[in-house]
């Protein structure tokens, strides 16, 4: 916050993640930081549970869900520029 940098929230994507990332996506609101997207770890493409929760992030926050990696992933999927789309 001092360096006045915005933020990427990570999140685990399974039970409680709703919860979670709407929760610090108002704190972070609330206290003056910005947030400009969200990464979902743990993700098991194909569960219902999951693809909601992404879903229901998105919708509630307004923030985007860039990028979903599963155990084992040693890469982001992550356009490169998308992600500058970001940060300009």
């Amino acid at each position: 916050k001092e360096l006045g940098l915005s933020s990427i929230i990570i999140a685990d994507a399974g039970l409680g993640t709703i919860n979670s990332v709407v929760l610090t996506v108002e704190y972070m609101k609330n206290h003056g930081m910005d947030v400009k997207a969200i990464i979902f770890n743990n993700y098991h493409e194909g569960n219902i549970m999951e693809e909601d929760n992404r879903f229901m992030c998105e919708h509630m926050t307004g923030i985007p869900v860039i990028a979903c990696v599963a155990n084992g992933d040693t890469d982001l999927n992550i356009d490169a520029d998308k992600l500058m789309e970001l940060y300009s």
